[in-house]
């Protein structure tokens, strides 16, 4: 949690390395890795590790897993790191067509909002819902339209 002065207060020991939204190129695998090969281009959830079997990680809400270890956070290295060891679970595959900088944003700045609509506001397909400050928020809406049916050759529109 920052405090008013902008230092950030919550598990952090130096040296100390930030950045949790990240995305690049495997470098390389352990031995027990398997969906994954060396050169595939991926993006993190924001997390090194989470345990997978809590009743948290279970209901797709992984944030909140006691074990839950953050990019950047308690001494681990993030994203400004020359390299990161991230657990195979806690990535996705970035499709060829997305930009290794716009895929690091789909964590944090799209997956909070998903996250909002789908598990909070429970927001269905075809429901009606009031979007405020869809502007500011167009590079985002944006990047979004590719998780809606059609992709994103959709018309395009606030969001839509």
């Amino acid at each position: 949690m920052p405090d008013r002065n902008g230092t950030l207060k919550a598990g952090i020991r130096f040296p100390f390395v930030p950045g949790h939204e990240v995305a690049g190129t495997v470098r390389a695998l352990g031995s027990a890795v398997r969906g994954l090969e060396p050169g595939d281009r991926v993006a993190s959830t924001q997390r090194s590790h989470i345990c997978g079997h809590c009743r948290f990680c279970r209901g797709a809400r992984e944030p909140l897993c006691d074990e839950a270890v953050f990019l950047g956070d308690a001494g681990l290295n993030g994203g400004y790191a020359e390299r990161v060891a991230i657990e195979a679970d806690n990535l996705a595959i970035v499709p060829a067509a997305v930009a290794l900088d716009e895929a690091a944003i789909a964590a944090c700045a799209i997956g909070t909002m998903l996250h909002a609509i789908r598990a909070v506001a429970q927001v269905a397909i075809g429901d009606t819902v009031l979007t405020l400050k869809y502007r500011d928020n167009w590079p985002l809406c944006r990047h979004s339209r590719a998780a809606l049916p059609g992709g994103p050759n959709r018309p395009p529109g606030p969001c839509s």
